[in-house]
This record gives C-alpha cells, structure tokens and sequence, in this order.
C-alpha cells in the first residue's frame, strides 16, 4: 500500500465535501421551506401531508428492490459494464414503482374510508416513487469521482420545485398543487441528472434482465430490510394517525424534523465513505476496519454533542423555528432527537454487512426492530401519545443498531470493531 492510502484518498476527500456541501445546504433550503409550509398549513392539513409521505417512503423501500445498497458495489466488481447495470436497475425500480402506486391506493382508501382529499394528496406524492427510479445515477457521480455535480444538479432542482411550491400554497385551494410539486422535484433531479450522464458516460447502456435479476438476488435482504425499516421509521405516524388524529402527526413530524436538523453531516460521512470502504474491503483489509472506525467515531460524538443541546433547549428551539402552535411537540423532541442520532449506525452497520457478504442479517435485525417498534407504539402511543411514540422509536434503535450487533456472533466482530471507534482506538 502506498504512503498516500495512510491518509485519506483524494477521492473520499472529494465525495465527502460535496455530498457535505450539498446535503448541507439542501438540509437547510428543506427546513426552512418546512417551516414556512407548516406556519401556513393547519395541523390538520400538514398531518395529512406528513401521513401519507410515510406511506411513500414505505413504498419506496419496496419499489427500489435494495439497489441503492447495492449498486455501489456492483459497479467496483464491473466496471466495464457500469451503464447496463445503471439502466437495468433503474428500469426495474420504476416498473416495481408504478405497481407500488398502485397498491398504495387500496392501503390508503382502506385504511381511512371517506377521505376523498387524502387520495389526491397520496396519489400525487406517490408519483415520486417512480422518479426516485433516477436516482440511481447518484451512485454513478460519486463513484466516477463527479459528486459535485450530483450535489449541484439536487441543488437546483429542490430551488425550482421549492419555487412552484411556495407559489401554490399563494393559491386558494393549492394544497394539492403543492404535493405535486413536491413529487416534481424527484423528476427534476433524475432528469438532469441523466442528461449529464449521457453526456459523459460513452460505454453501454442497456437494460438486461439477466443484471437485474443477478443484482436482485444479492440485494434481496434489503428490500425486506428497507421496508422493516421504513415501517420503524414510519409506523409511528401512521398509528398516530389512527389512534390520535392528524394533528398529531403534524406535532410530532415538526420533532422529528427538528431531530435531524443536522442529519445532513452524519448522512454524507455515510456516503462519502461508502466507496472507498468497498474499495479498500479487497485492497487492504486493515485500512478498511479503520474506515469503519473512523466514521463510527465522528458519528457518534457529533450525534451527542447535538442530542445534548437539543434535549436542553427543546422548548426555546419549537419556540422560535415552529411557534405557539406546535408547543405539543416539545416533550417529543427531547426524545426523538437521541433516536435519529442512534439510527445513523444502522446505516453504517447495513454497508459492513453489504461488504462482508452477511447481507441475510440485515433483514433479521430489521425485522426484530420493526416488530418491537409496533409493539412498543401500541403500548406507548394510548399512554403518552407522541412522546410515547418517540419513547417506542429510540428503543427500538438501540435493540436493533447495538444490541443486536453483540447478539448475533456472525457480526460481533463488526460490534467490536464499533466500540473502538466510539472509544477513538486506532482511528488516527
């Protein structure tokens, strides 16, 4: 290994500034475009808004078939036929999402029986299901060393779909102009994206159902895992929903938000690491257990600094961002912000497996986590409503990222390999 490879690459330093930059910056453009839709909106109508965006993000889980955790890799083993594995994997993410809208209507219309303007807002958010489909080509930037690009280009399209948003809810009655533009955004990005890629990308670009399906067989855990996620993660705004009513939702969607305020910094540490890991796990085994060190101990310390300053000034922080009318979400807040900052390492721990090949554990310690999620909201949620909600969701965190890591013995090295970034060993 060269004396260069002690160091951080050139490419990491790269990625992890602009998907920083980037996710920095649009972190901020969405909250406050957050702030502004939620002083305009009534609880009810924002609830609305917020329930069926979990409805889509559980969907989405479904549609994308794992590939996002996947394809990063599959491009590092083949390179000379990166596109085919692009436009395979896109083409069946955006079939799936099509079906996937599909099915949502007959959850949502069964679930909640009379709520003609529900369907609407749910049927035109979930249009961004099949655009997500593009995405995919995020994965391509980054990993040809072109994460500025994708980090300008999400940039761009959030300012014009955030400008048809703020101008609909101008309109009367623009509720539903606004949820489109929200799914508008999505096609935005994709677009550009795409159009760029042509633009650079020379070699092949053909759908093959035989990448498809050999991807699919290794991404499979995923799909299960990404739906158990997405059901942990969003479960408790759709039994909230049930149980309490929209207005809930809307409270504790505004903690949640503010919970992952700075979620951008753990997400681009995530995603700025997540190449040179793959690369290093067949170069250099050594340098890639310090990978994993290091990111777990900037994770976890930034996490506590910012959960110990929100837990202290949760009221002051509603107060000032989201005003008298959520004061209800104050007591969720103080909670939910240590569970977001626990989720991160659910992310990193998904990627060791990815590249240890231990992928079947993924789906298992989500399902675990999503059934204790489930059970402790029906149990939490009658007693304490949202703060009961964000109880059950920072719980079942720990289960999942921690315990169950020193649990299972397949993964306990990983576990090991953990604590020593949280203890700052040998990450230097």
């Amino acid at each position: 290994m060269s004396s260069g490879g002690q160091n951080f690459s050139r490419r990491l330093k790269r990625n992890v500034s602009w998907i920083f930059f980037g996710n920095v910056t649009y972190a901020l453009l969405q909250f406050l475009l957050n702030l502004y839709v939620a002083r305009i909106l009534s609880l009810e109508a924002k609830g609305l808004v917020d329930y069926a965006a979990s409805w889509i993000t559980m969907l989405t889980a479904v549609a994308s078939l794992g590939y996002n955790g996947m394809i990063t890799r599959e491009m590092t083993e083949h390179a000379d036929r990166q596109g085919d594995y692009l436009c395979s994997c896109m083409v069946s993410y955006a079939l799936t999402g099509v079906l996937c809208m599909g099915v949502l209507q007959v959850i949502v219309r069964l679930m909640n029986p009379g709520e003609p303007l529900l369907y609407l807002i749910t049927l035109c958010q979930s249009t961004s299901i099949v655009f997500s489909s593009l995405n995919l080509f995020v994965y391509w930037y980054r990993f040809s060393d072109h994460a500025d690009t994708a980090a300008l280009l999400r940039l761009l399209a959030f300012a014009l779909s955030a400008l048809w948003r703020v101008i609909a809810l101008r309109q009367p009655d623009g509720l539903i102009l606004y949820v489109a533009g929200t799914a508008a955004e999505a096609l935005i990005f994709g677009v550009f994206l795409g159009i760029l890629f042509f633009r650079r990308y020379k070699g092949s670009f053909r759908y093959s159902l035989q990448i498809a399906v050999s991807v699919l067989k290794k991404s499979y855990p995923f799909i299960f895992a990404g739906i158990l996620g997405t059901i942990y993660g969003q479960a408790d705004r759709i039994m909230l929903k049930s149980m309490i009513g929209p207005d809930s939702v809307a409270l504790y969607s505004a903690a949640a938000m503010l919970a992952g305020a700075l979620s951008m910094i753990p997400s681009s540490l995530i995603e700025g690491f997540r190449p040179d890991i793959m690369e290093y796990k067949f170069s250099d085994e050594k340098l890639y257990l310090k990978r994993f060190r290091q990111l777990y101990a900037v994770i976890f310390w930034a996490s506590i600094a910012y959960c110990v300053f929100v837990t202290l000034f949760a009221r002051p922080i509603m107060m000032l961002t989201y005003g008298e009318k959520y004061a209800g979400a104050v007591g969720a807040l103080s909670l939910i912000v240590w569970y977001t900052a626990f989720s991160y390492f659910g992310s990193v721990n998904n990627m060791y497996m990815v590249a240890e090949s231990k992928n079947r554990w993924v789906q298992i310690i989500t399902l675990i986590g999503a059934a204790g999620n489930i059970l402790l909201n029906a149990v939490m949620i009658p007693r304490w409503g949202i703060a009961g909600a964000a109880l059950a969701s920072l719980l079942t965190q720990v289960l999942a990222n921690f315990i169950m890591m020193w649990v299972i013995p397949d993964l306990r090295s990983g576990f090991y390999n953990m604590i020593r970034g949280i203890a700052l060993q040998d990450i230097r």
